[in-house]
């Protein structure tokens, strides 16, 4: 056979073999995507019928008297520390018209960030919701609308809806439904006892900060102020920044490179936020509960909380399109990575 007619039957060759590993690797992320849905559901679903035959009254009372009690699936969870001292970059309010820059700075630092989206917003633009997800941040939620009034007024009804509500919109954009959750204007003060504890019992993972960059103290804080707050801050070993990139924060974008380059001076190292990382969360306030509601009334309130937890629970995780063609992603309840990415061999 002549030389001209083998070299293209290699290429077929290595094409067709290169096509087969490719498309091995997408089935067998595929199967543990599924594998690992399975398991969830069924420790999920058997957690909370476990926890809704024992309602007591007893319970009531404990947490009527502001006492954080955890559901059985939260009392074990452990974290992991980074050797590094970490910064988890974090932005609140978005996605909106400040978004893509928020990315392109990251990108060219290659940096990993947090992104807790207002349903609303991400309603609007899911266009960049698709962007930071295939980008591979971590994706929290922020809650439907923002609006305090609504949030915390009286139970925690309106806000476990603003949660579901975000949730279903974050998962038919991108098939993500995030654990992590940034209540608007942290935990302390807006929290009792009733909120954490249903919280915890879907499975979610409220997180605050331990370091506020300020952005939103008032209307167009100037970068330079930014910059100076957050080098007057107290460092922890693990730094959660709070900042913004809703539409006002302009000067947010433009101190982010001097930020970053602060952290980097200082040996820290970039990573997006997960349920590994050990939560901040506020101490319950010793104000009277913001659920002061009868017994008859908390076991309703449990009672539609585990119904949604189980319609939650049904959902499969995702797998979209848009992340396959650029590098196979299995994708956790979190929004987080479960396995690297798999590009083409």
């Amino acid at each position: 056979m002549e030389e001209g007619t083998e070299e293209p039957t290699e290429v077929r060759l290595l094409m067709f073999t290169r096509l087969f590993t490719f498309t091995v690797r997408v089935l067998i992320v595929l199967l543990l995507l599924l594998l690992c849905q399975f398991y969830l559901n069924i420790h999920g679903i058997s957690a909370i019928y476990a926890k809704s035959s024992d309602l007591s009254s007893e319970l009531y009372e404990q947490l009527m008297l502001g006492k954080r009690i955890y559901p059985a699936n939260q009392e074990k969870k452990t974290y992991t520390k980074p050797t590094q001292p970490t910064v988890y970059l974090t932005f609140d309010d978005g996605p909106s018209i400040q978004t893509p820059k928020v990315l392109e700075i990251l990108k060219k630092d290659k940096i990993k960030a947090t992104f807790f989206m207002v349903g609303k917003m991400a309603e609007e633009h899911p266009e960049l919701v698709k962007q930071v997800f295939i980008a591979g941040h971590t994706i929290g939620n922020h809650t439907y609308n923002h609006v305090y009034k609504q949030l915390y007024n009286r139970n925690l009804l309106e806000f476990w809806r603003q949660i579901q509500q975000t949730e279903k919109i974050l998962y038919s954009i991108c098939g993500i439904k995030p654990e992590l959750v940034r209540a608007p204007g942290g935990t302390y003060t807006h929290f009792d006892a009733f909120y954490y504890y249903d919280m915890d019992e879907a499975g979610y993972t409220m997180m605050d900060w331990n370091m506020d960059s300020s952005d939103s103290s008032r209307a167009n804080v100037p970068a330079d102020e930014i910059v100076a707050k957050i080098k007057g801050s107290t460092l922890n070993h693990e730094v959660i920044l709070l900042m913004h990139d809703g539409t006002g924060h302009g000067q947010t974008v433009q101190a982010l490179p001097e930020i970053i380059a602060y952290f980097k001076k200082l040996g820290y190292a970039f990573a997006p936020l997960t349920t590994t990382v050990k939560p901040v969360q506020a101490p319950l306030s010793p104000n009277k509960p913001k659920s002061p509601y009868s017994y008859e009334q908390f076991i309703e309130q449990e009672e539609r909380v585990k119904q949604d937890i189980l319609q939650r629970l049904k959902r499969p995780v995702i797998l979209p399109i848009g992340a396959s063609l650029l590098g196979v992603t299995a994708v956790l309840l979190d929004g987080t990575s479960l396995l690297p990415d798999l590009a083409l061999p």
